[in-house]
């Protein structure tokens, strides 16, 4: 845990899986009498998500990963740094929370992580919006989200920032590249189907799908057949 990238990105990530199993259980319990409660399916659903939230995780820090990159070493840990690592992990708590808190009622609604019906929301944001709109108490939503990003965050403050020693620009253009690698890596090892099938039961085949991954595979999936 000695790397400058890897210590700056750690409670951008242990945040993520916490949300993404927390959200799981939920899930699971909406559907109990669906999900294969059996050892193998339980483990297998287990570590497809994890898989799953981390390659979404991967693509969603790629500007943090490059603003790390881009900016001057001197400019690391200044007060302008703090301002914006803690903004930019706000932003991405009330983000993540938000798409936690859809799935969840997606997964009620539909019994199914983000589909080709979550698609044609984002196709027409207004009408989803007013749909929502009449559904949801959204406003009560949209506040409870942003009382627990405040929390997270201050929760969080002092872990955002590492005494590790800044590296200069070439090692950190090295560990981005790597990291893209990595981004490279994971799109073409998981987007075929038949890497994230748990079994044959649908409910444990869904949960294991993390949200944003399962949203955008499934554009992928409507783009390229």
């Amino acid at each position: 845990m000695n790397s400058f990238l890897i210590r700056r990105l750690a409670p951008f990530f242990i945040f993520t899986i916490i949300l993404e199993f927390g959200t799981l259980v939920i899930q699971a319990l909406v559907r109990y009498n669906e999900v294969d409660w059996s050892v193998m399916p339980i483990i297998n659903t287990l570590g497809i998500l994890g898989l799953t939230s981390f390659v979404s995780f991967l693509y969603l820090m790629i500007p943090y990963v490059l603003y790390l990159w881009l900016v001057p070493a001197r400019f690391i840990n200044t007060r302008g740094d703090k301002i914006i690592t803690t903004g930019g992990f706000a932003i991405y708590v009330y983000t993540v929370l938000s798409e936690e808190i859809a799935s969840i009622l997606f997964w009620e609604r539909f019994g199914s992580s983000f589909n080709d019906i979550a698609v044609d929301y984002f196709r027409n944001p207004r009408g989803a919006v007013e749909q929502i709109v009449a559904e949801f108490p959204i406003e009560w939503y949209l506040l409870g989200i942003l009382i627990l990003t405040i929390a997270v965050v201050w929760s969080c403050r002092e872990y955002l920032f590492n005494t590790v020693p800044v590296p200069g620009w070439r090692k950190r253009l090295l560990d981005t590249l790597i990291y893209g690698g990595c981004c490279l890596l994971a799109f073409y090892n998981i987007k075929d189907e038949q890497r994230i099938v748990v079994n044959d039961n649908f409910a444990n085949n869904e949960l294991a799908k993390e949200g944003t991954y399962s949203l955008f595979k499934t554009v992928w999936k409507q783009q390229h057949d």
